[in-house]
């Protein structure tokens, strides 16, 4: 919902320090834990619950492998969040950028 926030490929922090839950069941985005394979549930679960929020954090993973999320992996999800969510005002310049859902439909 509008008051939840997702960061990619991992934010537990931010969750706890802006008091807005992470409402996915699957909590981290790091390489290993989002695979090819639990991408398509990551996307329905994303499709169900709309976060109001999502944080697109350019931390590189490439101590688990893979080191750029949407470039090296989640590459799906990463293009599923581009289609349904905004770049905030001022931060598309940014690595680091967050993305809002503006509207209450998504796009497939």
């Amino acid at each position: 919902g509008a008051a939840s926030l997702v960061v990619f490929p991992e934010g537990q922090v931010l969750n706890f320090l802006s008091g807005k839950p992470n409402p996915l069941r699957q909590k981290l985005y790091i390489p290993g834990y989002l695979r090819a394979a639990n991408e398509p549930q990551l996307l329905a679960d994303l499709e169900r619950t709309r976060p109001g929020a999502i944080v697109v954090w350019p931390r590189t993973t490439e101590e688990y492998g893979p080191a750029e999320f949407g470039v090296d992996y989640g590459r799906e999800v990463f293009d599923w969040i581009e289609r349904n969510y905004e770049r905030s005002a001022g931060l598309r310049r940014a690595r680091l950028y967050i993305l809002r859902r503006e509207v209450a439909t998504l796009r497939p």
